[in-house]
């Protein structure tokens, strides 16, 4: 994969040390030069679909969360709190059903954060959670702690910040994403017919996104719904995948 991504920057004239990004600042190249940021994101998309990436969503509405609701927590400490949380989801999700049930051992590597003190906080309550579990998983799988790593020279990561960028932009009504996130879809961790065997899967769609999403909180799956109904009136789950519905 890492070969395709590189030959999709050849073919859009990018530079191999430019960072994919979904929303890059004004003077970024992918800005400043590129003509078609759309059909570049489209065809990122297409080569996860090609070596059968799954993907783990998790997304919060911050000023939503209870702690700026009945603590008054700054926007900071909501972030801070976000990052730990969400990581947590994705660990317990990526231990079962992922690793579990393909009896596979895996780890887990994360962009480098802003603040130091909140990236070796986070760091530390995923060592907790590997050493003790975190209520509902025994993460056995997970063979390692959290690695930091640069966006700028780690392509999964470039790619993770495509994903979660076409998703939160689709949740929020965006333009930009409405032709990407359909190409997104089938990447979701899914599968439709265990989901009776999944403890975790807090999700409006699951037939559709499976439990490769989660949503935080209750009031965001309320602002979720409409977009959910979208996708249900317009994909259906096959034996072979999911497929755009087409009436006969």
């Amino acid at each position: 994969m890492l070969k395709g991504f590189r030959a999709l920057k050849t073919q859009f004239k990018i530079p191999q040390d430019v960072e994919l990004k979904w929303s890059p600042d004004r003077k970024h190249y992918l800005r400043t030069k590129l003509k078609d940021r759309t059909g570049l994101y489209l065809a990122v998309l297409k080569l996860l679909i090609k070596h059968n990436v799954r993907c783990l969503c998790a997304i919060h509405h911050l000023q939503e969360c209870y702690g700026m609701k009945l603590h008054g927590w700054t926007i900071d400490q909501a972030k801070s709190w976000a990052a730990k949380t969400q990581i947590e989801w994705l660990a317990e999700r990526f231990q079962s059903p992922l690793l579990v049930r393909t009896s596979s051992k895996g780890l887990l590597i994360i962009d480098r954060m802003s603040h130091g003190t909140d990236e070796k906080e986070t760091i530390r309550s995923l060592e907790a959670d590997l050493l003790y579990g975190t209520g509902y998983q025994q993460l056995t799988n997970i063979t390692l702690n959290l690695m930091p790593a640069d966006s700028c020279i780690c392509a999964p990561l470039e790619l993770a910040d495509l994903i979660i960028g076409v998703a939160v932009s689709w949740f929020g009504g965006g333009k930009w994403s409405e032709p990407l996130f359909p190409e997104l879809i089938p990447q979701f961790l899914y599968k439709y017919y265990e989901q009776a065997n999944v403890k975790f899967a807090a999700n409006p769609s699951t037939v559709i996104l499976g439990y490769g999403l989660k949503l935080f909180p209750d009031t965001l799956l309320k602002t979720g719904r409409k977009r959910f109904k979208e996708l249900d009136e317009r994909f259906l789950f096959t034996e072979t995948g999911v497929c755009e519905w087409v009436p006969f």
